[in-house]
């Protein structure tokens, strides 16, 4: 099957992230293989750290941290370079 990389970049806002990634996760498509990329923009909320934790020790998501808010833009190129 083709391979298609998701990739979501996080900062603010825990209630719509975590809705994000739940519908996300839900769709399971058989007819494209995909790697779910989430990258956490240096996200002042613990909740969303957190969360972002718990998908990736899960193995549901591969997670990127910026170490500084680095802006939709950079975090979504960060992720491109990580998809080789």
């Amino acid at each position: 099957p083709a391979e298609v990389a998701v990739i979501v970049p996080v900062y603010g806002d825990h209630d719509a992230t975590a809705l994000c990634f739940e519908m996300l996760l839900a769709d399971r498509p058989s007819a494209v293989r995909r790697r779910i990329i989430a990258v956490d923009d240096a996200s002042p909320d613990p909740r969303i750290t957190a969360l972002l934790d718990r998908l990736a020790a899960a193995g549901a998501v591969e997670l990127l941290r910026n170490p500084r808010n680095l802006g939709f833009a950079l975090s979504v190129n960060r992720a491109l370079q990580a998809t080789g």
